[in-house]
């Protein structure tokens, strides 16, 4: 149990390691901000990736040093690291002491 509470800390410093890495080098506007042309490509990437990849077709997207991520591996990418990990780090931390977060955990349910 130590050992996962360690890993946790060592996942949340990584974290905040990784948001502040990307934001103060400029990564996220680089690599992960949806634009207006990725709506475009987000319909075709989607017929692609339902269709069109296991009938062995061209995807509509190539990697460039301007853009990394395709539209929706924008959409997964961000959903994840944005939403997603912070959930699982706040409850983690709510959790690793569960009688000293007590008030708080019964306060937001």
């Amino acid at each position: 149990m130590y050992l996962h509470k360690v890993a946790g800390y060592i996942l949340v410093g990584s974290f905040f390691y990784w948001l502040a890495y990307y934001l103060i080098s400029g990564g996220f506007n680089k690599h992960y901000m949806f634009r207006m042309t990725d709506m475009k490509g987000m319909i075709g990437q989607a017929s692609y990736y339902a269709l069109s990849m296991f009938k062995g077709g061209k995807t509509p997207f190539t990697p460039s040093t301007d853009e990394r991520f395709n539209p929706l591996q924008k959409i997964a990418y961000l959903s994840a690291m944005l939403i997603l990990t912070p959930v699982i780090l706040f409850t983690g931390i709510l959790f690793s002491d569960i009688v000293y977060f007590f008030n708080f955990i019964n306060y937001i349910g």
